[in-house]
């Protein structure tokens, strides 16, 4: 179960997810005695490709994939890591079973 279903159970059956990450994101300490320094590790989010484009690409997906959607049209400025993100995970999801 994902943990926004979990905080809020009336949006699991709202919100459909194309399940792209495989448990939480890690998160690093970092820093010495001086100070600490949490950081979230976004680029462990996924194998091949990390980042916080996979959260919002695992509801876009799950969405379109509910609806029956077949093709993704994306648009963004010169070498937007949203678009190549879409490309990459649109693609792996023609070829996921339901």
């Amino acid at each position: 179960m994902h943990c926004l279903d979990a905080a809020f159970p009336v949006l699991k059956d709202r919100l459909k997810r194309w399940p792209l990450i495989k448990g939480h994101t890690p998160v690093q300490k970092m820093g010495g005695a001086a100070g600490s320094l949490w950081v979230k590790r976004d680029d462990e989010t996924h194998a091949v490709y990390g980042g916080n484009k996979v959260r919002k690409l695992e509801l876009i997906l799950g969405a379109a994939r509910d609806r029956g959607i077949k093709r993704m049209v994306t648009f963004g400025a010169i070498g937007t890591h949203h678009g190549v993100a879409t490309a990459y995970f649109a693609r792996e999801a023609e070829h996921l079973s339901a």
